[in-house]
């Protein structure tokens, strides 16, 4: 569906605004990298790219096709991932976490999506590399996409407050047929994934607002009570009465008359 004038005004202004704030995040995680880089992870680069975080937004926002509400749901996401992983957001591994965390919410929210092929060529990285970020991004969030309308109106609301009029002088986002925007990660060692989506006990273990929870399993009491019912319902019938020619097949109580003898004629046929 095409985007109205207005739609891709308001997409362009959340997208500068987007821009800056992760640019001022990555800028303040810059001195902690150097004294600690952490876990490599999926999502880190072997160096910084070279396009920036505000070129790269624009390009997937003219070529991705998707809704501005992604750009708002993306950095929700990112946020969860940073706050339940205590993810550093570096230069080496922004680009990654946004590509990925922008087609998340477009198959999440949007009616219409590409497959991951054309986001990882939009995104500049290999597709085999797409799938497994996707993987990546979804186990370190406990595949918590869903958003409250509360949470997301706060995020909406901050983003559009402070955003500006998109500037007419933009310089156009980059051809998606280049594919080699994004840096190689380095290679990774086969591991299992951070966490997982149910703990012992069966609950769904999401954690933060906005996600689903499972209640606890049932008791093993409640399982033999139905079964008990099951049993009851399921109960064979009474044979302790009279040969079936002799009761009611309706009650067993109420016995019917013996049927007579078969002599060998058939009543209203001619002999």
């Amino acid at each position: 569906m095409e985007s109205t004038p207005t739609e891709l005004a308001e997409g362009a202004a959340v997208i500068k605004v987007l821009a800056a704030v992760l640019e001022r995040l990555v800028s303040a995680n810059g001195k902690i990298a150097e004294m600690d880089p952490g876990v490599i992870t999926r999502f880190h680069a072997l160096k910084p790219p070279s396009i920036s975080v505000l070129s790269y937004l624009q390009r997937i926002h003219k070529y991705a096709s998707c809704s501005t509400e992604c750009f708002i749901l993306a950095l929700i996401y990112i946020d969860r991932l940073i706050q339940r992983n205590n993810f550093l957001l570096t230069d080496l591994n922004v680009h990654r976490v946004v590509i990925t965390s922008i087609m998340l919410a477009a198959k999440f929210f949007d009616d219409q999506y590409f497959n991951n092929a054309y986001y990882a060529k939009v995104g500049g990285v290999p597709p085999t590399e797409m799938n497994s970020l996707e993987v990546e991004f979804l186990f370190r969030i406990n595949f918590s996409l869903h958003v409250t309308p509360e949470l997301y109106n706060k995020y909406h609301s901050e983003l559009v407050t402070h955003a500006v009029a998109a500037d007419g002088s933009q310089q156009q986002p980059p051809s998606p047929n280049g594919v080699s925007i994004v840096p190689p990660s380095p290679p990774m060692v086969p591991q299992q994934p951070p966490g997982t989506m149910m703990n012992v006990q069966g609950v769904w273990n999401s954690g933060g607002p906005g996600a689903y929870q499972n209640q606890q399993p049932p008791q093993p009491q409640v399982y033999q009570q139905q079964y008990q019912q099951q049993q009851q319902f399921y109960k064979p019938p009474n044979t302790n009465f009279a040969p079936p020619h002799q009761s009611n097949p309706f009650n067993p109580n109420i016995p019917c008359l013996q049927a007579p003898p078969f002599n060998g004629r058939v009543s209203g046929a001619v002999a």
